[in-house]
This record gives structure tokens, sequence and C-alpha cells, in this order.
């Protein structure tokens, strides 16, 4: 349900920029001035509070689940279990740069190597549900779906990927910060980490207290940030890191239907407007359209695939390499994880501006499609062989 919603936003986003008597409404709404001068800060429109604001929501989110995943039980609760995902992603968020930057700095006509980090992430929101759909009913009737190691892999890898997407976003994609600003930022972090560590201790009454005090102190930190010049929603990775854990798991499931249902479908219908009548080939052959394009469609399984066996290469090919990651089912689920939507469209609008952010949005549609169904369909056969040589059960 969740990849089909971001696809009918992502499609109702294209529809409105293209039909004439839609685009114009469509950019009223999206253009309109909020009237909120709070701390100074200055009116800004609506699309830029969809993806500055409320989107801090998701990265709230997205750090409680990696935090969730290094628990007792998670995909990332060992070395042993997170060694391979983490190899997998760097190679995932390597590669895919390094062809983008390439594009970027030696591509005719390029503006520049800035959006080289559009084609590192990997959308956990839609390589879930395509794993799901993966399943095949063999003659027999018995019902085949991918090994769990599989799964457990590109879930922990994921959450690798945003992490380093956070990173890159936090390191790369602010302004030219103000010192005194970002020094109020990180003592305010500071006292979030101290209260929320203390919180974790307290009973429940307690805890609920601080992490309401965490909540308000992270508006606050929202606000220095964009002073500062630092993207804001990284507001939300402090707030995920910093709630006393009981509160987080709370969190986490109440923010994972709001963000999933509702806030990344606005990024998506805010971020996604492309006007397919301005279309132009040269956008076809422009460095940030090549850059997501192909870092999404071959940069991503290659480099995954490629750090995998280099691993596996160092390790030795001891018995018990995990079959999960070999063969159709390795070259599969790399290719799904280049699918690369909300943190690559996020990524553009910061990097590009105009015909280049157009480019570069087609250019992450296109690398995500064609990963989506290649991967899928990759993963379709490797089920349709395990009919014949049943996989055993095997872990990570």
């Amino acid at each position: 349900m969740t990849g089909s919603l971001l696809l009918g936003s992502a499609a109702l986003a294209v529809l409105c920029a293209s039909v004439p008597m839609l685009a114009a409404p469509y950019h009223a709404a999206m253009g309109w001035m909020v009237p909120w001068h709070a701390g100074g800060l200055p009116p800004h429109d609506v699309q830029w509070w969809i993806t500055s604001g409320l989107l801090g929501l998701f990265f709230v989110l997205m750090a409680l689940e990696i935090r969730s995943e290094a628990q007792p039980g998670g995909t990332l609760a060992s070395k042993r279990a997170a060694f391979l995902p983490l190899v997998g992603a760097l190679g995932g968020m390597v590669v895919p740069g390094g062809m983008a930057w390439c594009l970027g700095a030696f591509w005719p006509g390029s503006p520049g190597t800035a959006g080289w980090a559009v084609p590192t992430a990997t959308d956990a929101a839609f390589t879930v549900p395509v794993l799901a759909l993966c399943t095949y009913r063999a003659p027999t009737g018995a019902r085949f779906s991918l090994p769990l190691g599989l799964r457990s892999f590109i879930m922990a890898l994921a959450v690798f990927d945003d992490l380093g997407a956070i990173i890159e976003i936090a390191l790369f994609y602010g302004h030219h910060p103000s010192l005194p600003w970002l020094g109020a930022s990180l003592v305010l972090i500071t006292l979030m980490v101290v209260l929320g560590r203390w919180g974790s201790a307290l009973p429940p009454k307690g805890s609920t207290a601080i992490a309401a005090l965490c909540w308000a102190l992270s508006g606050l930190l929202w606000l220095l940030l964009e002073k500062s010049g630092v993207e804001p929603t990284m507001a939300g990775v402090a707030l995920g890191f910093c709630l006393p854990w009981g509160n987080a798991i709370r969190a986490e499931r109440w923010l994972r239907p709001v963000c999933l249902l509702l806030v990344v479908p606005l990024f998506a219908l805010a971020s996604t407007a492309i006007d397919m009548g301005q279309l132009r080939l040269p956008w076809l052959c422009s460095a940030p359209f090549l850059g997501a394009a192909l870092g999404l469609w071959l940069g991503k399984p290659l480099g995954i695939t490629g750090a995998v066996s280099l691993a596996r290469l160092f390790m030795g090919r001891g018995g018990d390499w995990p079959r999960a990651l070999q063969g159709w089912w390795l070259w599969g689920g790399a290719m799904v994880c280049g699918i690369g939507f909300t943190m690559s469209l996020l990524v553009a609008t910061l990097a590009y501006h105009g015909t280049n952010l157009e480019a570069a949005r087609c250019g992450i549609l296109v690398g995500s499609l064609l990963s989506g169904g290649i991967g899928f369909r990759v993963l379709k056969h490797g089920l349709r062989v395990s009919a014949h040589t049943p996989l055993h059960k095997d872990t990570l």
C-alpha cells in the first residue's frame, strides 16, 4: 500500500505540473507563503515547509528505526550480522556517487558535481513492498518466497544507507555555516543526549516528561539549524537518537503510519512536479539526468555486488557463506536497492535548481523504475529456480 501511495502521489504531481488547467492551482498551492515569523524566520512557501519542516518527522522515524535494528534481535544486533550490509551499503554509495561525480565533473555542459549524492540512497518504503511481492507458486501448488537472509540483508543495508544519506546531507548540503548558531545547536544536541540518557533510567512518568521536553527542544534545534545554515530536518535525527528508549518505541509505532501515509506522500507530491510538456531531449543527455538514472540503475547493483563479492573473497569461501547472498538473489536484491526515491529527491532539491532539478527528478524516476522492475524480474527468476533446487535456511 505504501509503495502504491507514493507512486500515486508522484504520478499526481507529474499530472498537475503537465496539465495546464491543473498546473496553475498546483503551483499556487505549493507557492503560497506561510505567514509565520517565529524566531525571526523569514516567510517560506508550502513546498519549503513540506521539504524542510514536515519531512523532519520522517528523519525522526529513520533514526528510531536505526536504534531499533541495533537492539537485541535486530538486523544490526551483532557485528557479524551488520558487517555484510555495511560493506554492501558502502559499495552502494561509493560507486553510484563516483559515477555521478565523474559525469558532473567531465560531461559537456555539466552544472558541476553538486549532485554526486543523488543516486546513493535506497528507499526502504519502496524496496520492502517490492520484496513482499516477490513470491512464486510452483505447478505443484507450493509457494516460495524470498529467503529470510536476503530480506534481512536488504533491510539492514537500507538502514546503513539512511545513515549515510543523513551524514551526506549534514556535511555537504548545508549553506555556509554560521559558527555561533552552529555552536548553539551543538550545545542543545548535547543537552538532549544527556536528557535522553537520564530519561531512560527514570520510571515511566518521569521518562514521558523528559521525552516531551526533548520534543520541545527539537523544535528549537530545528530553528537553530536553519539559522546556522545546516539542513534543519537534521533536528529530527537528533531527536530520534535522543528520546528515552521506552518513549522511542511508542514514538516509532505512531510515527510510522503518519510518515508513510502522510508525510512521504506529501513530499512526493511537492517534489516530483515534472512538466512533461517541457521535457526536452537535452535533459536526457545532461549530467543531472544521467548521474541519477545510471547511478541508481547500474551504480547501485555494481557497487553492492562488487563490495559483497570482495568481502567474500577476503573472508574466504567457507561453507557458512549465506546462500541468500549468491547468484540471482544477490543480483536481484542489489538491483532493487537502486530504488532511490525519497532521499534522492531531497538531495536533488538541495543540489540543483531550474532545469537541472527537473532533469535530476526525471533521472531518479527512470533509474528507480528500471531498478525496481528489473530487480523484481531477477528475483522472480531466482524463485522459479529455487522451486526445483530448494534453498536451505540460512542466516547472515
